[in-house]
């Protein structure tokens, strides 16, 4: 994207497309204790039988979300690809309005949050003839990203890179080059630079 980050306020929520380099530098003087950025694919796509709906960005609701569900509702949301699910709403009928994952039903309040399904496997979604709740808004993430680094920076089989030593201090005159397989968002869980000197 052509813009610099250093100090404490790294790239979060930037996009950055596949086969593009993320670079890193430092200078020769102050160290500090670097960053740790994560990328999570923008692209998933779902497909979805019955009333629940799906984003691009690879999220799906209950039947009207945010709105109240309906009674007798039920639907299958399959991903193309291997996700681990983040919650961000849920509010169902406690133990009759059910989501299912990986043959675990989620009811109530507690979502799946953290779980992961595998590409193919469905998650359902069934509500009785009674109670309606607000329901639910998941997004998956995907679990397998690749990135290629030249340099001391290091890179996570779940698509996180680290300045050289993180957590510890980077060195002086150190630079990196980073670039993922496919097109990600950054998310950024621990930047701390000097400020205007050591770049990414």
């Amino acid at each position: 994207n052509e813009v610099g980050y250093s100090g404490t306020t790294g790239p979060d929520g930037k996009v950055v497309a596949a086969g593009d380099a993320v670079s890193w530098a430092s200078d020769g003087s102050v160290v500090r204790s670097g960053f740790e950025i994560c990328g999570t694919v923008t692209e998933i796509s779902a497909s979805v039988s019955g009333p629940c709906t799906v984003t691009t960005d690879g999220c799906f609701r209950s039947p009207n979300y945010p709105e109240d569900y309906g009674n007798n509702q039920s639907c299958v949301v399959t991903f193309d690809k291997s996700v681990r699910l983040h919650v961000t709403a849920f509010d169902t009928e406690a133990e009759f309005d059910v989501l299912t994952v990986n043959e675990v039903g989620y009811s109530g309040t507690t979502g799946p949050d953290g779980k992961v399904v595998a590409a193919g496997d469905a998650v359902s979604w069934a509500s009785d003839g009674s109670v309606v709740r607000s329901g639910f808004e998941i997004c998956g993430t995907v679990t397998e990203i690749s990135a290629s680094v030249s340099g001391p920076c290091t890179v996570t089989t779940d698509g996180c890179f680290r300045s050289p030593n993180y957590p510890e201090d980077y060195g002086n005159n150190q630079s990196c080059v980073v670039t993922f397989d496919k097109s990600v968002r950054l998310h950024v869980t621990a930047f701390d630079t000097e400020a205007e000197f050591d770049v990414l």
